[in-house]
């Protein structure tokens, strides 16, 4: 149920009383319903007044303003009260506008006056009315902007102000308009009424020609709204004219109607609406039936009939192929993403030698260790040649097979690492790291130390730096295994005779002096470089 609606009162409807002077009657098609009273009479002093009586909550005034030369205000009384002064609040007077709405009124008869009219012409005046105010008799004007009126197609909504030649120009009602000129956009308008109108802005600014098929409860007419060099409003360059009256029609049956305005040719002149009117055939809006919305991409309805809702929902189908394309486009992605990720881990894996069974895990250790970040993958494809020569004797954690431990070097100022990447070239590149105080000597994980030192080097006891491991000597010495279960190297380290040690003169290590094997690496590397040479 809607709780306003708004009642349209023709200038010439006999409700209002025209004093002061002799109104002038204009009846040109501008007009709605082609006639419009101004007060031709006035000279500065003498006003043309107006009274008003109507059953609602408020009342707003449609005309032409005065021309700039006279007076742009009036004055109100409402229900007998004091007067006031207002303004039509017009920039470019003459203009056919709304020039005055009353505030909020309670819900009853009313009666307004408004004296001290200089030029102002009355057109319509649109009264709100409430849910209780008696509609007997009524016309009830609906704006295009309404939600009673369902546009499909390419309908615009235009603010544009019309150009009306020779006239004033003005405003559309409430200030917009719907256009379209593509052919078969719609129109629908359900009501419940005994009476149909439809009103628009139409311009004879151009030569061509408008028609539109006008379907009432199933019957179609045709309207055609040609413009040619002969049309008279044409010639005297009227320009744009507002409440054009597109269609109507009257004597209907009390009940619900439907109406549908179809567009069938347009050719430089646009369908533009304005708003619609009826008269309705229930008493008030309280008693106004609760119409169903109407479908947004509905062109048409069958005469006085509410739309089967169900009807377009029991036929449907199932969009199978819309499903079975969207399942197949998901499994291809997780497909290709799955390759994508398989194919990068292999090409990963083969630019660095690792694999998971081969990674490392960090030794536990109770004393705070220095541990050096692993070189890039070009600096470990540069140490793969070395290391496979090597990699045998590489000390393992029997019960950790994949750990590889930190080496420990003799206490030493100073350690020198070869850049994997230059010595390939034969130069080196010398980084320094601050020294680390160890013991020297040859370490096993069997004497409990956390910690294994490389079985490539050789301590020395007089604190020279450790020498270079002969290769082809390393590759013939066997690994055994000691008590303990840790692998444990039995080899001849250098010619030098080799110090002995207890387990319990095992030093214990604290600090890790430099990443695993690269230390390793570099002496062997400059011993070998030394006995080229």
């Amino acid at each position: 149920m809607t709780s306003t609606a708004l009642v349209i009162v023709d200038d010439a409807s006999g409700q209002i009383k025209y004093g002061g002077g002799d109104w002038t009657l204009s009846t040109l098609v501008q007009w709605y319903l082609g006639t419009s009273y101004y007060p031709a009479f006035v000279d500065g002093t003498k006003f043309g007044d107006i009274t008003l009586t109507f059953e609602g909550m408020s009342v707003a005034f449609i005309g032409n303003t005065p021309d700039s030369r006279f007076s742009q205000s009036a004055n109100v009384s409402i229900d007998g009260s004091p007067s006031y002064s207002i303004n039509y609040g017009d920039i470019i007077p003459p203009s056919y506008v709304q020039w005055y709405q009353t505030p909020t009124l309670d819900d009853k008869e009313h009666t307004i006056q408004i004296g001290g009219l200089s030029g102002t012409a009355i057109d319509m005046v649109l009264v709100t009315v409430g849910p209780n105010t008696p509609l007997a008799g009524k016309t009830i004007f609906v704006d295009d902007e309404d939600d009673q009126i369902v546009y499909n197609g390419k309908w615009n909504k235009n603010f544009d102000r019309f150009n009306a030649g020779s006239l004033p120009d003005g405003d559309p009602i409430h200030n917009s308009t719907h256009q379209s000129s593509t052919v078969g956009d719609t129109i629908t308008f359900r009501f419940t009424g005994t009476s149909v109108s439809v009103y628009g802005v139409f311009s004879w600014m151009n030569i061509g020609s408008l028609t539109a098929s006008y379907s009432l409860d199933g019957d179609t007419v045709s309207q055609a709204y040609p413009v040619t060099a002969a049309t008279p409003n044409y010639k005297k360059n009227d320009g744009e004219a507002s409440n054009f009256l597109f269609y109507s029609m009257n004597n209907l049956s009390p009940k619900t109607h439907t109406l549908t305005i179809t567009i069938t040719e347009s050719r430089n002149v646009a369908y533009r609406l304005d708003y619609m009117t009826y008269t309705p055939s229930f008493a008030n809006l309280a008693s106004m039936p609760n119409l169903p919305p109407l479908s947004m991409t509905s062109s048409s309805i069958g005469p006085s009939s509410i739309p089967d809702i169900t009807s377009s929902t029991k036929h449907s189908k199932v969009p199978v192929a819309s499903i079975v394309g969207g399942v197949l486009g998901t499994v291809l992605v997780i497909l290709l993403l799955v390759i994508f990720f398989w194919h990068r881990r292999r090409k990963i894996i083969r630019e660095t030698g690792f694999h998971e069974s081969d990674s490392p895990a960090r030794p536990v250790a109770s004393t705070e260790t220095t541990v050096y970040p692993s070189q890039r993958s070009m600096e470990e494809a540069s140490l793969r040649d070395h290391s496979r020569s090597l990699g045998q004797y590489l000390g393992r954690a029997s019960g950790d097979p994949g750990t590889i431990y930190p080496y420990i070097l003799p206490s030493q100022s100073r350690s020198s690492i070869v850049d994997p990447k230059m010595h390939g070239a034969g130069s080196s590149s010398q980084a320094t790291r601050p020294s680390h105080q160890t013991t020297s000597g040859v370490f096993s994980p069997a004497s409990g130390n956390p910690y294994a030192v490389s079985p490539y080097l050789q301590p020395d006891v007089s604190n020279s730096r450790a020498s270079a491991v002969d290769v082809k000597k390393l590759r013939r010495e066997p690994v055994v295994t000691g008590s303990s279960g840790h692998p444990q190297l039995i080899q001849n380290l250098s010619s030098s005779p080799r110090p002995s040690m207890s387990s319990s003169e095992v030093p214990q290590a604290t600090e890790v002096l430099s990443p695993p094997a690269y230390d390793a690496i570099s002496l062997y590397i400059e011993h070998d470089s030394q006995r080229r040479i």
